[in-house]
């Protein structure tokens, strides 16, 4: 029996009974039992007494109690990042070790909603997992692989690593439920219990056997081996736990007893080791399992984007729970402890499949949100401490009058707010007699040039860094969008006023090394006549600009954008140094929300995209611009409606710099949104070969009872047959590819996706002259042929970070982009979205949702966020945050050393029992580009320049054991058919 605790306060983790015909013999122990979700688990062990502890760690030691997955959650795959993927299962993991001594070796991510290719061999294999279990995959796949018997896989997740870091894959004929019949949950009116007392007249035994013997036939016809896995349990089970092992225990009895199947609890590691032993040939699984579907108008791809804010939240977090982290490191070993760790269970809670997702109820949310809130505060103190020790000549911690907090009366404030250009420090009339620190740090592991923008109210300024030398800034006046946010959203989150939102934000210039921080550098800003820049003669203050012709071209630098006078709209990209030249239309649109209909009453919701139509609404074909020109700064401010406001970051490359690293080199920046103003704000650097955008939408307008689906799209006239690139929780890119070949002794096969609707299957056969030649208007998979049933939504998938497309939509983490051979078009986002390549040489890209109906899958309510001020309730705003940064002169590692651009420092952090963690990550995967995809070499005394190695111990990725002790299975593939990967 496999029962574990999981969200939504749901027992979801199922059981497992498995049967064999005539072999694998139950042992000792009988029942078995096992536990997924740490975060559950660490609250029920609290409450325990010693003997109940005891009797615990006796069954996890004899092995009935078995932790599968092992992290603090089971997080989402789609709109989670792989470093927060790797944090929360390694916070899970070390509680295990710690308390029992036991390393997990089965992956169970049953629940969410399609499965990534980084699950499969960092979160996987690389942890030193023999397997992965789950059961949702989209519903045509599924049939496909009943059929072929191949729902179990060998998964092959890394074109860089290949078999080296495969994983036996387990995919469930049907979901995480008990098959039809076998539920034994108390309250089910249809539960059907085994009567075996000969005195009653209902006595069952016969019936229920010959049942359980053919369902388990059933299944075995549609694997591979006489193994299989029957999950037994559901959502909201196991509230009287006594009616199902009861009726198990009655089951394993009288099956085995008729001894035409045998069947045992069991665990997903006898599973895995039974199949293991059968010395079977596995299929090979190379991309993943996205998008998800249950139903033909039932896509599961409109939670890449939902709650658009939450998800920025989660990724800011982040990054900052990262850089705390690096803090305390630098700090050392201190009274303060590990000040850290009030982030760990809210940042791995926040992973949960229900959570960074956006599909909990808005109350679950408000309390992921609450914790997050109150974890960071707390972490706060710490690095306010640490910053008071790291910045004193002689490293004294206890009194100091600086301070960095959110406290009124400290000299020194965090400004979480700047996303909508509210910071009170920097926005008080600062004397001539007072100064205005502003303290950056670098976690990154190169030197890094930037800017800062900061709100001020005082146009007399001057800059200048710790050593008194003028650093270069810019004054932007604030936009009206912008003050109206300030005002509206002060107030909904903290409560308070703002007598006067700023008039300008200063734009500075610096420059940091890596993981810098002593000595700690400051900008200070005087009260002077003038903004002073280089020289106190030299003023540079943005102004405004009346082109003479019907373009304008704007950028201080090597990378310009035209944009037409007469529609308002981007042009063309131009950049003189890598010589891209490249004509593109940036537009909003909005699907109209599906609210069902009288064939299928399926309506968009939390996890659904369902549009009403194939073709958007366009938001406006003749957009208002406002152009604003300095020597360190252009903008163009559009406003496309009433609640679509834009500043947003683009950039055309050459492509040399595609990859995950151009991730720091800002390639296509697409930063925050709001859901009440429709606008944008386009930002252009001198000597920065990127531009940046934001966004401003919202409140989407609900009054004439429409649901709203917000994309932008970017249209150029690359030739991309069909090809585009989307990343994989922010780690990897896939190439989405509209070539297969399969070979085989009778027949080979050329698969070619022509575009977004065309598709070709040319077949040769042995011993023929002429080869056939089939055509179907079909969307494309890569190792199973999809049946479109809506064209846009089964288009859309989840990048991360980067993005970049030729026909298809994806979710995006880091990014996505689309090249042709002579250009590459990329899009960085801030935060997970859904996106898509409608039509080639087309980006299209989610930005926010607001939807009136609830798509029957669990959340219970619509997708309608709100914000209130008193009687005031708007719909939720999203808006780009901005980034700031600061001038060093020292860093932690030797002077002139950094690492090597294609590698990142992903983890640096001082753990309890006196070891640090260090984890380090290759950018490029292998053959993606020629000048960073080499082995790359790092010096660790020269990264730990001030710090004394003792001892150096090489781990598996979650730390809990040594990498040499991983003992990984071989397995067996399939070869007489071969599905090429991508390349």
């Amino acid at each position: 029996m496999h029962r574990g605790i999981a969200a939504r306060g749901r027992a979801a983790s199922p059981g497992v009974v498995s049967w064999a015909k005539g072999g694998l013999p139950q042992g000792k122990g009988g029942l078995r039992q096992g536990h997924q979700g740490m975060a559950f688990f660490q609250r029920w062990w609290a409450e325990q007494l010693p003997n109940i502890q005891a009797i615990v760690c006796k069954l996890v030691a004899s092995g009935q109690i078995e932790f599968v997955n092992g992290g603090w959650c089971m997080h989402d795959e789609a709109a989670v990042h792989y470093i927060d993927m790797i944090d929360q299962t390694t916070l899970g993991h070390r509680m295990i070790k710690k308390q029992f001594n036991k390393t997990p070796s089965a992956g169970w991510q049953i629940d969410p909603f399609g499965h990534s290719a980084v699950q499969a061999y960092l979160l996987g294999a690389e942890l030193g997992f023999n397997s992965l279990h789950f059961a949702r995959i989209d519903y045509q796949d599924r049939e496909r692989r009943k059929a072929d018997k191949g729902l179990e896989v060998i998964w092959r997740g890394s074109r860089t690593f290949g078999s080296s870091a495969q994983i036996f894959t387990n995919v469930f004929p049907v979901n995480y439920s008990p098959p039809d019949g076998f539920g034994f949950e108390v309250l089910d009116e249809d539960i059907m219990p085994i009567q075996d007392d000969l005195q009653q007249f209902d006595n069952n035994v016969k019936e229920r056997v010959n049942d359980f013997v053919a369902a388990a036939i059933a299944q075995a016809n549609v694997t591979r081996t006489t193994h299989i896995m029957w999950t037994m349990g559901d959502d909201f089970s196991y509230q009287y736990a006594e009616s199902w092992f009861r009726n198990m225990d009655k089951l394993i009895y009288h099956v085995n007893k008729d001894d035409r199947v045998h069947a045992l609890y069991s665990t997903p590691s006898i599973y895995t080791d039974a199949k293991h032993a059968s010395n079977e040939s596995w299929p090979v699984k190379y991309d993943d399992y996205f998008p998800y579907a249950d139903a033909k108008n039932a896509y599961w791809t409109g939670y890449y984007s939902s709650r658009p804010t939450f998800k920025r939240y989660v990724r800011v977090q982040s990054g900052y729970y990262l850089a705390a982290r690096q803090i305390e490191f630098l700090l050392g070993r201190s009274s303060l402890g590990l000040f850290t760790t009030s982030l760990e269970d809210p940042m791995g809670i926040a992973q949960h499949h229900d959570a960074v997702s956006g599909t909990a109820k808005q109350h679950t949310t408000d309390d992921y949100s609450k914790r997050l809130a109150l974890g960071a505060s707390k972490v706060e103190k710490g690095v306010n401490i640490a910053l008071t020790c790291l910045i004193s000549s002689n490293r004294t911690c206890m009194s100091s009058v600086v301070k960095f907090s959110r406290e009124k009366g400290d000299q020194f404030l965090l400004c979480p707010l700047l996303n909508i250009s509210y910071c009170p420090s920097t926005e008080e009339t600062i004397s001539s007699a007072k100064n205005l620190a502003i303290v950056a740090y670098n976690p990154l592991g190169w030197d890094r040039s930037d800017f800062i923008r900061v709100p001020v109210n005082d146009e007399n300024l001057v800059v200048k860094s710790s050593d008194g030398t003028i650093i270069d800034s810019q004054l932007v006046e604030v936009d009206s969008v912008s003050r109206k946010l300030a005002k509206f959203y002060v107030k909904a989150y903290l409560g308070i006023k703002t007598d006067k939102p700023p008039s300008c934000l200063a734009n500075l210039k610096t420059s940091h090394y890596p993981i810098n921080f002593d000595p700690i550098s400051k900008v200070n800003l005087h009260n002077f006549p003038t903004i002073l820049l280089g020289h106190n003669s030299t003023v540079y203050v943005a102004t405004m600009v009346s082109p003479s012709n019907d373009m304008v071209e704007v950028g201080p630098g090597p990378l310009k954008m035209s944009f037409s006078l007469a529609s308002g709209q981007l042009k063309r990209i131009f950049n003189s140094v890598s010589g891209v030249d490249l004509p593109v239309e940036q537009r909003f649109f909005w699907y109209r929300s599906n609210e069902g209909d009288t064939v299928d009453s399926q309506a968009s919701g939390a996890y659904i995209f369902r549009p009403n139509v194939t073709k958007p609404t366009i938001a406006s074909s003749s957009v208002p611009l406002k152009v604003i020109h300095g020597p360190l700064i252009n903008e163009v401010h559009q406003q496309f409606n009433s609640w679509i406001y834009q500043l947003p970051p683009v950039m055309a490359s050459s492509p040399s710099y595609r990859g995950t690293a151009a991730a720091r080199r800002s390639v296509f920046i697409v930063p925050s949104l709001n859901p009440s103003f429709r606008s944008s704000v386009t930002r252009l650097y001198k000597n920065k070969e990127h531009a940046e955008v934001e966004y401003t939408i919202g409140p989407i307008p609900i009054d004439d009872d429409i649901g709203k689906e917000v994309i932008t799209r970017l249209t150029t006239n690359m030739v991309t047959n069909g090809i585009f690139y989307t990343d994989s929780n922010g780690r990897d890119f896939i190439k989405r590819v509209p070539l297969k070949v399969i070979r085989g002794p009778l027949v080979d096969e050329v698969h070619q996706q022509f575009s977004s609707w065309i598709y070709q299957i040319t077949r040769l056969y042995k011993n023929k002259e002429h080869a056939e030649v089939e055509y179907t208007i079909r969307n494309y998979r890569e190792d199973w042929d999809l049946q479109v049933t809506q064209p846009v939504a089964g288009n859309y998938y989840p990048p991360h970070t980067f993005l970049s497309s030729n026909t298809l939509t994806f979710q995006v983490n880091l990014g996505v982009y689309i090249a042709d051979g002579k250009y590459e078009l990329s899009v960085l986002v801030d935060r997970a979205v859904g996106a898509s390549s409608i039509q080639d040489g087309q980006l299209e890209i989610m930005l926010h949702r607001r939807i009136l109906k609830d798509d029957s899958r669990g959340v219970g309510e619509p997708l309608d966020e709100v914000v209130c001020v008193d009687q005031d309730c708007q719909g939720l705003t999203d808006e780009t945050s901005s980034k700031s940064y600061s001038v060093a002169k020292a860093t932690m590692m030797d002077a002139n050393y950094s690492l090597p651009d294609n590698v990142a420092i992903v983890t640096l952090q001082n753990l309890d029992d006196g070891t640090t963690l260090l984890r380090l990550a290759h950018l490029f995967q292998a053959g993606e580009d020629p000048v960073y995809s080499v082995v790359a070499k790092v010096d660790l005394k020269k990264v730990f320049g001030k710090r004394t190695i003792k001892e150096l111990t090489e781990t598996n990725l979650s730390a809990n054991q040594k990498k040499s002790e991983m003992k990984k299975l071989n397995w067996r593939v399939v070869g007489a058919q071969k599905v090429v990967p991508p390349r």
